[in-house]
């Protein structure tokens, strides 16, 4: 085959490879070791811990929520200079696809919520929700699958024959921006992991 069909064909396996792994990530949502309900007195939580839990959200919010704003408006900018380019109908759909996928998955990685309040004022429940918030953080950035696919993603745009040269630069930006973001989680993948785990040991200490 020639390099490009060969890369649109590694794209496609891969994007099929991922969105496996993807639809078993959320079915393994319901896993009961996810689903552990604990009561919480939130007015038995110390000042100290009530800081630390505030100084770890502002140090999460700086490391994920702000990586995942940048890697959702690279994307958004890659998709809408696509709109200009010649390249034959089904590499678009198919690089588009791709895109598309990255977003679902910060999408979903960005639905954190793990305790919900209760009728009773101070008490709240407590689900163990942080280890399946741990274990989406491993099973998605332990390798370098999607840094792979942002590879092939640029490989066979830029190596189609209609591909617009014109307006490359916007595009390059764009996919470095995009490349840059997401491998800075998957190289700190254990700054996320260890700070859930610690968060989560707060928490417990009060149940």
């Amino acid at each position: 085959c020639t390099t490009i069909c060969c890369d649109d064909q590694e794209l496609i396996k891969l994007l099929n490879k991922l969105e496996k792994n993807f639809f078993n990530l959320k079915q393994a949502k319901s896993s009961p070791e996810f689903n552990n309900i604990y009561i919480i007195d939130s007015r038995n939580i110390s000042y100290n811990d009530i800081n630390l839990l505030k100084k770890f959200r502002v140090s999460y919010n700086g490391k994920f929520y702000n990586r995942k704003k940048k890697i959702i408006d690279s994307i958004t900018n890659i998709c809408e200079h696509l709109k200009y380019q010649q390249i034959p109908r089904h590499r678009h759909i198919l690089v588009e696809k791709s895109l598309k996928f990255i977003c679902q998955v910060f999408v979903f990685i960005n639905d954190f919520n793990f305790f919900k309040k209760k009728r009773i004022i101070g008490y709240f429940n407590f689900f163990n929700r942080l280890q399946y918030q741990k274990y989406k953080f491993t099973a998605l950035f332990s390798n370098e699958n999607f840094a792979e696919m942002i590879t092939l993603i640029k490989k066979v745009l830029y190596q189609d024959h209609y591909f617009n040269y014109v307006k490359k630069v916007d595009l390059k930006k764009s996919f470095k921006s995009l490349s840059v973001n997401i491998t800075y989680i998957i190289n700190h993948l254990k700054f996320y992991t260890d700070y859930l785990n610690e968060y989560e040991k707060i928490y417990m200490k009060y149940i």
